[in-house]
């Protein structure tokens, strides 16, 4: 029996929860790995959608640092075999507790673009040396996408030893989501209202839309109270909808002509490959970040990143059924199927397997 614990910031329905909540589902229903999931702290939202099986232990604090020492005295009680954690910051905490934890083997996911997201850094240069450092604790160090391990061997070439790319997965289930192919120009994004999201300087260029359209907005986030207030602002009431949160983003993604993606940079785009799951097309930047590995000619359209004018153009000329919505859920149930995807995270994280990756430091 492997006994493994996943480790989460938090259990809100952001992109790393859910990706998380989907492999300790899916390793939970083997009969070889008994399953926790750890929170740093006590918001538990996607509890509801984890298997009664899979253990979830809250550390009851609301601000990660706080977690250190509890997180500590958690990984000596329950002696996991294996204990992977998702997220930069957390990933550092749980490689620091890893120096009082023996035992157990440690592997790390990465969540974005380093590069970016050291330039929006405040303390870059410390957060870089503890990478450099700590990162050294984990076994492996999962990136999500092509990109993501690029970028991050071009800060860190001393760790390429220590890396694999595992694409994130996507559920399929045998439910036939309704179509709405009739409604021209109906489009969704999805996503947290956050700069990197991209929304923000999407919305004053709709202006230059020809075309009646309607956009549905679903998420929260920093930046929704300037979103409405630019669409307000460009008179868009009628044509921009705030929904809020979804529970059912598939069934909000088969009804529209497209999503839309204007993210400035991604790790790798949960909310895309969910998309094209149901058939739907996707209409993105061409950012850093897997969107290179995911999107095609055939189930969406690549802008340059920051070309607000070809965006537009694409949202004018986007025509639905040119698109085969059938072939576009088989290609990505080939390719990123959670059955696929699960299978190569059970072979990572069980043990007494042989090493994936030498080591060569």
């Amino acid at each position: 029996m492997n006994k493994i614990a996943f480790i989460v910031s938090d259990l809100k329905r952001g992109g790393a929860q859910s990706v998380f909540v989907r492999l300790a589902n899916y390793l939970s229903r083997k009969k070889s790995f008994k399953v926790t999931v750890i929170s740093l702290t006590n918001d538990l939202e996607q509890k509801e959608n984890l298997r009664s099986d899979v253990e979830v232990i809250s550390i009851d604090n609301e601000r990660i640092r706080s977690s250190f020492f509890p997180l500590i005295n958690i990984l000596r009680e329950e002696n996991f075999d294996s204990v992977i954690s998702t997220l930069g910051y957390v990933n550092l905490l749980v490689a620091m507790a890893s120096f009082f934890v023996k035992g157990t083997v440690f592997y790390g996911r990465e969540g974005n673009i380093l590069s970016i997201k050291l330039k929006e850094m405040r303390f870059s240069f410390l957060y870089k040396t503890l990478v450099f450092f700590l990162y050294r604790r984990f076994e492996t160090v999962v990136m999500q996408s092509k990109d993501m391990e690029k970028d991050f061997l071009k800060i860190f070439p001393s760790l390429k030893s220590r890396i694999m790319t595992l694409n994130n997965p996507i559920e399929f289930d045998d439910k036939e989501y309704e179509s709405v192919n009739n409604i021209p120009n109906k489009f969704v994004f999805l996503g947290k209202l956050e700069k990197q999201k991209g929304l923000k300087p999407l919305i004053p260029h709709l202006q230059y839309l020809k075309e009646d359209f309607q956009i549905e907005i679903y998420g929260k986030g920093s930046e929704e109270t300037v979103c409405r207030n630019l669409i307000l602002k460009h008179k868009y009431k009628d044509k921009i909808h705030f929904k809020g949160i979804t529970s059912s983003p598939k069934i909000v993604m088969a009804k529209a002509s497209a999503l839309i993606l204007p993210s400035l940079y991604e790790g790798f785009p949960n909310v895309v490959i969910e998309s094209l799951s149901v058939g739907t097309p996707v209409i993105a930047f061409e950012c850093p970040g897997g969107l290179n590995e995911i999107l095609n000619e055939e189930n969406g359209v690549k802008v340059a990143p920051g070309d607000y004018e070809s965006f537009i153009q694409a949202l004018e000329s986007f025509e639905s059924k040119r698109y085969n919505r059938t072939k576009i859920k088989e290609n990505i149930k080939a390719r990123y199927d959670l059955n696929k995807i699960g299978n190569l995270y059970a072979s990572l994280l069980a043990k007494n397997r042989m090493p994936l990756i030498p080591k060569e430091e």
